[in-house]
């Protein structure tokens, strides 16, 4: 509620959610059974826990991070001391930037894409820099094909709507899957029983493709066509500021 309130995307509260639901589930195995008797030690365990399961070291800290602001929250609260966020667990991620696809890998991707609904739904990804869960929010009622643009009505993560322009080969793909697709349908892009579709089919997709192309390799994923976006954008000489609201970042720290 408190984060509804503040009005977090949904996608964060969801996560924050499950962050929270894992981590009382944790100590309720543990034996704490009051909320008050949470400790330092007790987020130490949960987060050797996550180790001890495998999990990787990016997903860790975000689990990490969700912890920390439900404390927060109990100690602006005052269930818990201020002490219990004193020395907090530091988790030092590996500096790595997010993976853009060079032209040739790029040419040799497109070039076996045949499906008209996979070539549309990759090079609308390519060409608008929208995120993946916004392609997929996409109705026919929110394309303006004459202008070459699709409206956000809220974005994914910042809930800000915008505009995005795609390009005449986006265009291209995007008419020859309007022909094609079930004008009853409400979403560009659906699944089964008129629901969206998933990110899962549509990274099995991608995936078959780098698969056919032989770079399943590289670590090219869905994302990887956002990133690609923004940095031939960069490349041609864009300024930081319009590629901050091309991509609907709430600030530009996360543009750059």
């Amino acid at each position: 509620q408190h984060k509804y309130r503040n009005n977090l995307a949904t996608s964060t509260i969801k996560q924050s959610g499950g962050v929270v639901i894992s981590f009382l589930s944790f100590l309720m195995k543990g034996g704490i059974n009051s909320i008050e008797e949470i400790s330092r030690q007790n987020i130490y365990a949960y987060i050797e826990n996550d180790q001890d399961r495998g999990l990787k070291i990016g997903g860790i800290k975000t689990n990490l991070q969700g912890v920390y602001a439900f404390l927060r929250f109990l100690v602006n609260q005052g269930i818990l001391t201020p002490e219990i966020l004193d020395k907090k667990i530091q988790l030092k991620l590996p500096e790595l930037l997010p993976k853009a696809i060079p032209s040739e890998d790029l040419e040799a991707l497109l070039v076996l894409v045949s499906n008209v609904r996979d070539l549309a739904m990759i090079l609308l990804l390519l060409r608008t820099g929208m995120r993946i869960g916004e392609l997929f929010n996409v109705k026919v009622s929110d394309i303006i094909l004459p202008e070459r643009k699709i409206l956000i009505y809220l974005g994914e993560k910042n809930y800000q709507g915008r505009v995005v322009h795609f390009t005449e080969d986006a265009e291209r793909a995007l008419r020859n899957w309007m022909k094609e697709r079930d004008v009853n349908r409400e979403y560009l892009f659906y699944g089964y029983a008129n629901k969206k579709l998933g990110y899962h089919a549509a990274r099995k997709v991608l995936r078959k493709y780098l698969t056919q192309a032989g770079l399943v390799h590289k670590g090219y994923s869905l994302h990887s066509l956002r990133h690609t976006f923004a940095t031939d954008l960069l490349n041609a000489g864009l300024r930081l500021e319009v590629l901050q609201q091309l991509l609907g970042h709430r600030s530009i720290e996360i543009t750059m």
